[in-house]
């Protein structure tokens, strides 16, 4: 009962920062403004995030944590650009069971220079965590490691540049079609 009740406040002052962010922008919005839109007090706000910026990201680490499970469930010795492939696939999908939320996420952080920055950031520590997996339990030379780590980087950078230009897209329909194509540029 107590962890049902931990994750209902975790989702509330998430979704408090949704509103509040698509209403007045990521920079204007205070956390005093969160904890009052999800009524409890600034120090339930910090026991759950450190930052906005933390609460903003809640979000990509869930999907960066999904796909990291993918990879590592995926059969073993499997080509690591087929690996990255399947696994951006399958959190496309995933993606796409919660297009609403992930499109105003997206256009929230790559409208915002703060939150850009830090998902540059995000996005090197999910390379690394995924270069990492696809290593384990292979005997790599150097130039079979160089290449592992040019495709990760280059398969999940096409990844967000198919995310950014989704959620900036007229009408963003479904994700799954923009990261095909990325993925067939590669």
């Amino acid at each position: 009962l107590r962890a049902l009740k931990r994750q209902r406040l975790r989702s509330d002052l998430i979704q408090a920062s949704l509103q509040l962010f698509g209403e007045h922008g990521f920079d204007a919005a205070t956390v005093d403004d969160i904890v009052a839109a999800a009524g409890v007090w600034r120090r339930t706000f910090f026991r759950y995030f450190k930052s906005k910026e933390e609460l903003a990201f809640d979000w990509n680490d869930k999907h960066g944590r999904f796909a990291m499970t993918v990879l590592a469930n995926g059969p073993k010795h499997e080509n690591p650009r087929r690996a990255m492939k399947r696994t951006l696939v399958q959190l496309a999908d995933s993606i796409d069971a919660d297009r609403e939320k992930c499109v105003k996420m997206a256009r929230l952080i790559f409208d915002s220079q703060i939150l850009e920055s830090r998902a540059y950031f995000e996005i090197a520590k999910w390379e690394n965590v995924f270069i990492t997996t696809l290593q384990q339990g292979r005997i790599l030379s150097a130039e079979e490691n160089f290449k592992l780590q040019v495709i990760v980087t280059i398969t999940v950078n096409a990844f967000v540049v198919a995310v950014r230009n989704w959620a900036h897209a007229a009408r963003a329909g479904k994700f799954r079609p923009w990261i095909e194509t990325a993925l067939e540029l590669t």
